[in-house]
């Protein structure tokens, strides 16, 4: 009787576990399935995600020695700060030579215009005495046949008026040659005092860009540039990373694209801060190949044996500011990056193009700036009459 009612219980106890491994199955898969229709259908991960963002990359301008280092690894530079100084004896001769050379056109071009100006008071008095002549002769000629003057009067008369015209027309092409110097210009705007200008402005230039400035605000990396190197335009100096402008670029495989677009919402955690710290932003856009197709060797799938292997596309994603103002990130550094695909209402592809710089900085644009006053100043030396350069 003992053992049937053992037998019976452990029935009963087999029953049970069963009935609580059924229900814990079919709860596991309540659980499983809202998971999936709630989050996992709605929401694709991927840990292969890594910042990105400008690294700029300085060079030197001009060729020249390194004299001084003014920004070392990890330092934070302002916009227009200076770098790095090259030696700028050469460039410093450069431009003495060029003003000078300025103050020589400025002076040869006004002399050009002072020529000129003799040449028409030549050309005036030429006129005079020809027409004297021509009255001389004209009076004569009727009274040769006569006999009222004698022939030698009126051959010396006609010699006169054959030598007033030939100074005439010598006086009158030396002018028009001279005109072709300087007409329809200024002593400020003629082509020789132009080229001299140039050639001051390039100068100075060059003698700005010996200081090396940083393009805008970020951190100094990569300083490979040392003290005395003698350094040319293709030798890289030092990097710029501003990293209030920097994007994650997630890369997801082609499986986990069909329902994404520009403008969802992702969130992003990075292994420096963990989960404790939670990123925001958008996708921005999806890029137009895989990694492979830009790697230096893209694969060629038509030749030799092949194994289909999923791809990855790069996917770029904004990092809304205010977290990142809190919690920085730097170039490289690994994310988890989770997209809401739930919101279809954006597009694959940006159709809008770019109608604006994204990018732009003024620093090189400033590098003439005092050039003018320069030049206004040698040409203002060297006009012994103002009025010549407004002539």
């Amino acid at each position: 009787m003992e053992e049937n009612n053992k037998e019976n219980n452990n029935k009963n106890k087999r029953k049970k576990i069963f009935f609580y491994f059924a229900v814990a199955l079919v709860i596991t898969g309540i659980v499983v399935f809202c998971l999936w229709f709630f989050y996992f259908r709605t929401h694709k991960s991927t840990d292969d995600a890594y910042v990105h963002g400008n690294m700029i990359e300085l060079n030197a301008q001009v060729p020249g020695t390194v004299i001084t280092i003014c920004a070392e690894e990890t330092d934070f530079v302002k916009k227009d700060q200076i770098l790095v100084e090259l030696d700028p004896t050469n460039y410093v001769i450069s431009l003495e030579r060029a003003k000078a050379s300025l103050a020589s056109q400025v002076r040869s071009v006004a002399n050009m215009f002072a020529t000129c100006d003799a040449l028409k008071a030549q050309l005036v008095e030429a006129e005079s005495s020809y027409e004297i002549a021509k009255i001389n002769y004209d009076n004569r000629a009727p009274l040769v046949s006569s006999g009222a003057i004698s022939k030698e009067e009126f051959q010396h008369v006609t010699l006169q008026l054959n030598g007033v015209t030939a100074e005439l027309e010598r006086v009158y092409e030396m002018l028009r040659a001279q005109e072709a110097l300087v007409g329809n210009t200024t002593i400020d705007n003629h082509p020789l005092v132009n080229e001299a200008k140039d050639r001051v402005r390039q100068a100075w230039v060059d003698l700005k860009r010996t200081k090396i400035v940083a393009p805008t605000d970020g951190y100094v990396g990569m300083r490979k540039v040392q003290l005395g190197e003698s350094v040319s335009q293709q030798t890289p100096l030092l990097a710029v990373v501003p990293l209030n402008e920097i994007w994650i670029n997630a890369n997801f495989k082609e499986t986990q694209l069909s329902k994404m677009r520009i403008g969802q919402r992702a969130k992003m955690h990075a292994d420096i801060y963990g989960r404790s710290v939670t990123f925001t932003g958008s996708i921005v856009g999806l890029n137009p190949g895989t990694g492979n197709v830009f790697s230096i060797l893209p694969p060629q799938n038509a030749t030799g044996n092949w194994i289909k292997i999923i791809q990855r596309l790069p996917v770029r994603v904004s990092i809304d500011s205010d977290t990142l103002d809190q919690h920085p990130l730097m170039l490289g550094m690994s994310m988890d990056v989770t997209i809401d695909v739930s919101n279809k209402s954006g597009a694959v592809l940006s159709k809008a193009s770019v109608s604006k710089p994204l990018y732009m900085t003024n620093v090189y644009a400033r590098q003439e700036e005092g050039a003018e006053l320069i030049i206004r100043d040698i040409i203002r030396e060297n006009i012994v009459d103002d009025g010549r350069a407004k002539r």
